[in-house]
């Protein structure tokens, strides 16, 4: 395929713009299992005297749920419109010659403002010859529509009217149960995303902060043991500044006297905090450019609570963790086996958010815990006690060249700010945009 490009939303005008442009006699072919409203018939005008094949499914959900309207596709037919249904269509495209888009969105008026995905592209001539023999194999298996059969159809939904009806209010409920939950979930975020927002208000009060720029870089996978020679692209930040140091931070408002001056240590590795993500992420304190953001760590000086395991730490996006929690804490146990903790850190306080225990990875017996108030002193307070002193220490990995690329939260020249923040006597670095 050539000159093909992604489209993250409404793509209705991508689709009269092909048929519009369709040469003399050329075939359309339409998939969509919806179809309401009148985007369809708006794209068959278009088509003028072209030939047009709507192959859509007649299903009686879909016709009582509104997403599929009987009416539309009978005026397709008096527009000798061919339209044809297939019981198990799920495929959303339209061809037009050499012309194919394919994608999330249905025929339909609700899914104009959907979250749609959608490629447009042009399909070479082999493939042209590929996907009309299947076309044709579709439509063999497929049934030609007439107004009589759309009659049956529509009279045997309607006897099963009220009762669909019944079970949608049951349905309805439900996902009325469901967003109280998750709304509950979002009043009970509040506090901590409050606690995220002062220090966005209040970014470069203690410390001065540096301009920073997102610069993307290429390397060699050779580079990192890799036998191919690919290259791959990474970030890092830099300053917008001439000769900036990113890892000295002037106490703001005061003299720029070294007793005022908050040197990090060189290629050590701290804690950073992106405050519009929640990310955390482990950065070396170079004095030119920072990168290598470390996610994971396990801590050969810190054991489990009953003294025999190391602790592994993983940061994360709390955005796309089901606890919302951006720390994961594991380590495993002989009797309750691997012990999962999951902490919220917003700069300002640890919040507990999930705690759980279950096999650990080798396998093995374990006891569920059903009551933790009995474990908390045991399995949780000590961790959540040295957890703070843990993360915000400075270390090194054994390996310096550890680290990822976190590219879903940076883009390239995207400019930001970086700064210092302090919790209790450990300083981190903070990023947010500028």
């Amino acid at each position: 395929m050539t000159n093909k490009y992604f489209l993250f939303e409404d793509i209705s005008s991508q689709w009269l713009e092909m048929a519009k442009e369709a040469k003399a006699g050329q075939e359309i072919f339409i998939f969509s299992p919806f179809i309401t409203g009148s985007l369809i018939t708006e794209v068959c005008k278009v088509a003028l005297s072209n030939p047009v094949f709507v192959i859509t499914s007649l299903k009686p959900d879909a016709y009582l749920g509104g997403s599929l309207d009987v009416g539309v596709l009978t005026d397709l037919l008096s527009k000798n419109v061919k339209v044809f249904h297939h019981s198990k269509l799920h495929a959303k495209l339209m061809l037009v010659g050499s012309k194919l888009t394919v994608g999330s969105q249905n025929f339909t008026d609700g899914g104009k403002y959907n979250e749609e995905a959608s490629l447009v592209c042009d399909v070479s001539k082999d493939q042209i010859e590929i996907l009309e023999k299947k076309i044709t194999d579709l439509l063999k298996e497929a049934d030609a529509i007439d107004k009589v059969i759309l009659e049956k159809f529509v009279h045997d939904c309607e006897n099963i009217r009220e009762q669909y009806e019944e079970i949608q209010k049951m349905l309805e409920a439900v996902d009325v149960d469901i967003d109280e939950y998750f709304e509950l979930g979002v009043q009970q975020r509040k506090p901590e995303l409050q606690e995220v927002g002062v220090i966005k208000s209040n970014f470069g009060t203690h410390y001065v902060p540096i301009p920073v720029k997102v610069r993307e870089k290429e390397y060699s996978l050779l580079y990192y043991g890799e036998k191919n020679i690919d290259m791959a692209t990474y970030y890092t930040l830099v300053s917008t500044r001439k000769n900036e140091i990113l890892n000295k931070f002037w106490k703001n408002g005061l003299p720029q006297i070294q007793e005022n001056l908050e040197h990090l240590k060189y290629q050590m590795r701290y804690l950073c905090f992106e405050l519009n993500s929640l990310q955390l992420f482990w950065v070396r304190a170079n004095s030119s450019q920072i990168g290598k953001f470390g996610l994971g760590c396990t801590f050969t000086n810190w054991k489990s609570p009953d003294g025999k395991e190391p602790i592994r730490v993983i940061l994360q996006n709390p955005y796309e963790s089901e606890d919302f929690a951006n720390i994961k804490i594991k380590f495993d146990t002989e009797q309750y086996g691997q012990i999962n903790i999951g902490v919220l850190f917003t700069g300002t306080s640890f919040n507990l958010k999930s705690h759980s225990n279950k096999a650990k990875d080798k396998g093995g017996p374990v006891e569920v815990i059903k009551d933790w108030t009995v474990f908390w002193t045991l399995l949780i307070e000590p961790v959540l006690a040295e957890l703070p002193s843990k993360i915000l220490t400075p270390f090194n990995y054994k390996n310096e060249r550890t680290g990822v690329s976190p590219t879903r939260l940076f883009k390239a020249n995207q400019l930001m700010k970086l700064g210092l923040q302090k919790y209790e006597d450990k300083v981190f670095y903070i990023l947010d945009d500028a």
